[in-house]
């Protein structure tokens, strides 16, 4: 995904298949939002940061895969996306469409 992908998911907002959220987000929301993309047709989560150094964009990939990975089952992703937009930079999680579980986050469906 590059910046120009990033900036018109921005500007439509989110909807039924993106998701936009600050990267300091619960890890229990974020992962309830991957959860119910995949139970859906998949989608995209923007993660925004408004600083972000190499540690802080490792740490946020890492929150990412681990809020994939804490689904029952274990939900694989391919590896979040960093992309600079506007002075903003913007961790990209895409949750591809077709997986071939049912994802539940304690739980719940």
């Amino acid at each position: 995904m590059n910046a120009d992908d990033v900036r018109a998911i921005l500007a439509a907002g989110p909807g039924q298949r993106v998701a936009i959220l600050p990267h300091q987000a619960p890890a229990s929301e974020l992962a309830e939002t991957l959860a119910a993309l995949a139970n859906a047709t998949g989608g995209t989560v923007l993660l925004t940061l408004e600083q972000a150094g190499d540690a802080e964009r490792d740490v946020v990939i890492d929150r990412a895969v681990a809020a994939a990975l804490s689904c029952d089952p274990p939900l694989v992703i391919p590896l979040p996306e960093m992309v600079e937009q506007g002075g903003v930079t913007v961790c990209v999680v895409t949750v591809p469409p077709g997986l071939p579980h049912v994802y539940a986050i304690e739980s719940t469906y």
